[in-house]
């Protein structure tokens, strides 16, 4: 080879990295079109000219030396000229989104984060053009008006052919999404979804009664009691039967392996932005074949039935618009997810804790039956008004909350200021939910489970850092119904029920099996429910 044919590429490569590098998202699919078409010019150049041998070495050659040039350019870029080169991080993160994919794929992303920020404060840098902030101070970025995009993680959304309500990036969109969504949860919806509520609360407390006093993981129940409210709520199924055992529970398992996916690709912007071009995970496609089931069996009974799906398949009362059928099978796809594993981790973590804390369920068991006595049947009101019960609940979503890592978001072409520290713009940010929410600057005695703190002076320094359910305009709207079903589920149970580790639990074991697949996912919780004399 002389020398330029050995230039020409290795310009070639530099000069891409330096004209692609200002564009905040390059798109890829461009690129690559237009990658694939000059190849095959320069194929077709050289065979007119060449031996055919010698026109695919000179093609392969050049190839090998422009991605060469290209890849140490744009690794020289990101380490020692991008605007987040000063801020501390793991270097392999400065290169490359895999190193977040790795550790979602190993459920350790919320541990490294919290680790990384213990060692190097506030602002972390997590990927070529991505930082965690753990400080509150950054929780005054999401309620601007116009609120702050989602990052480019949520590109994901459109991997199924149309983004829903948390993961779309337009801003009208969302806006229009979310007033449908809100009267979906409203204070009127809510009450009509009470009773249903309190129904499914009855069985599962009829499911631990079939099994009490021996030992079981209780991952199984609080499962089936969350996604038979959600096929009641959501989707007209009276009884699901997953908690009695006539239901079908695969979709919890496929809902499952579709979260693990979504972890794994949606770090790789370039790949979800091409997702749609590429062959369906056989996760995915069982998932969704569930979903579309359920769907289409929701969408016979029309707007019969008083439910979220009877105000999903209604319209924005301000634009008049409705969600078209794509995007109403995106929206039901996070009911399912949404509605079903938070709160089953919740009420996972919060049984094993009270187990493990004599005393806290001891205070708690005597709060419940101060308030209500053994006989009066609890329902989704009366509980509320037991403030140690509430604040076990809301010590156990600050300690072991369900979306450990956060939600990503981006700074504006202007970038941003938090605590006295530049974001540089068009920056993709996370606020740690579990590392902000540990921090003994906002929760004195971070690391401890105590409910207390909510109760007692000085316990809490900053409420603005308790954020389970997001914040501003992404926060959950399904918060109420959600806190709903966890104080009628655990004082129902907690009344009824000594709670007790099983003789087979580990803690090890369960340290270990403990996962952050951007939800969480939970091992084996072997517990005890004796019944109360």
């Amino acid at each position: 080879m002389d020398l330029p044919t050995i230039l020409t590429p290795l310009l070639l490569g530099i000069s891409t990295q330096f004209a692609l590098h200002p564009i905040p998202e390059v798109p890829t699919l461009p690129v690559l079109s237009s990658w694939i078409l000059f190849d095959i010019v320069f194929l077709i150049y050289n065979l007119l000219h060449l031996m055919i041998p010698t026109a695919v070495l000179s093609l392969i050659q050049f190839n090998a030396l422009y991605f060469i040039s290209l890849l140490l350019t744009c690794a020289f870029h990101r380490l020692y000229l991008n605007p987040l080169r000063a801020f501390p991080g793991h270097r392999l993160s400065a290169l490359t989104k895999l190193q977040e994919t790795h550790l979602n794929l190993q459920g350790r992303q919320c541990f490294v984060l919290e680790s990384l920020h213990a060692q190097h404060g506030d602002f972390i840098r997590i990927g070529p053009n991505e930082l965690s902030i753990r400080n509150v101070d950054a929780l005054k970025l999401l309620l601007r008006q116009p609120y702050n995009n989602r990052g480019p993680f949520y590109l994901i959304g459109k991997a199924g052919g149309s983004d829903h309500l948390s993961v779309t990036r337009s801003n009208a969109k969302h806006l229009k999404w979310r007033r449908i969504w809100d009267k979906a949860f409203g204070r009127v919806a809510l009450e009509e979804y009470n009773p249903r509520v309190e129904w499914h609360a009855r069985k599962l407390i009829r499911k631990l009664e079939e099994i009490a006093g021996g030992e079981v993981d209780i991952r199984g129940p609080v499962e089936g009691f969350a996604f038979d409210i959600m096929a009641d709520l959501a989707f007209g199924v009276p009884n699901y039967g997953i908690q009695d055992g006539t239901g079908d529970p695969s979709i919890i398992s496929f809902a499952h392996d579709f979260v693990r996916i979504v972890a794994a690709v949606a770090p790789l912007r370039n790949i979800c932005q091409i997702a749609s071009l590429l062959p369906i995970p056989a996760g995915v496609q069982r998932f969704r074949l569930k979903q579309h089931e359920m769907i289409n069996a929701r969408l016979s009974l029309g707007t019969s039935r008083s439910d979220i799906f009877a105000h999903l398949i209604g319209e924005d009362t301000e634009s008049g618009e409705r969600f078209t059928r794509d995007q109403l099978t995106s929206n039901a796809e996070l009911v399912i997810v949404a509605g079903t594993d938070t709160t089953a981790t919740v009420l996972t973590q919060l049984f094993r804790e009270l187990a493990i804390r004599r005393e806290v369920q001891r205070k708690l068991y005597e709060e419940i039956v101060e308030k209500m006595g053994e006989e009066v049947e609890l329902d989704v009101n009366n509980v509320k008004t037991m403030p140690y019960l509430q604040a076990v609940i809301d010590e156990i979503m600050r300690l072991w909350t369900p979306l450990p890592s956060g939600l990503q978001h981006q700074t504006g072409p202007d970038g941003a200021w938090v605590d006295g520290v530049f974001v540089p713009p068009n920056t993709a940010f996370r606020i740690p939910h579990m590392a902000l929410m540990k921090d003994e600057r906002y929760f004195p005695r971070g690391r401890e489970f105590w409910p207390e703190r909510w109760i007692e002076e000085g316990g809490v320094k900053e409420p603005k850092a308790f954020v389970p359910f997001s914040y501003g305009a992404h926060k959950c709207v399904g918060m109420q119904l959600a806190l709903n079903e966890l104080r009628l589920a655990t004082a129902s149970v907690v009344r009824k029920f000594d709670i007790q580790l099983g003789d087979s639990y580990n803690e090890e074991d369960y340290s270990q099996g403990w996962k952050d697949y951007f939800l969480v996912a939970l091992p084996e919780v072997k517990l005890k429910f004796v019944p109360r004399k």
